[in-house]
């Protein structure tokens, strides 16, 4: 699952990291790392998720939550 990924200039992760768990999270971005740094140049990772209240949060974010684990 946590191959390696080709070099790239950016790499984009839109609504996949709440589903691992956080040691599973860290090994997907150190492959990402991996992908955008070399020694000649940078790039960039481009992260898109939603972040989750654990203590409940607000009565608009509950009821959007649903939506992202579709």
């Amino acid at each position: 699952m946590f191959q390696a990924i080709p070099s790239a200039d950016a790499v984009l992760l839109k609504w996949v990291l709440h589903d691992w768990r956080d040691k599973d999270c860290v090994q997907i971005l150190k492959r990402f790392r991996e992908a955008i740094v070399s020694k000649e140049k940078r790039g960039k990772a481009i992260i898109i998720d939603i972040v989750l209240d654990l203590n409940g949060g607000t009565h608009e974010s509950v009821e959007l939550q649903p939506f992202f684990d579709l």
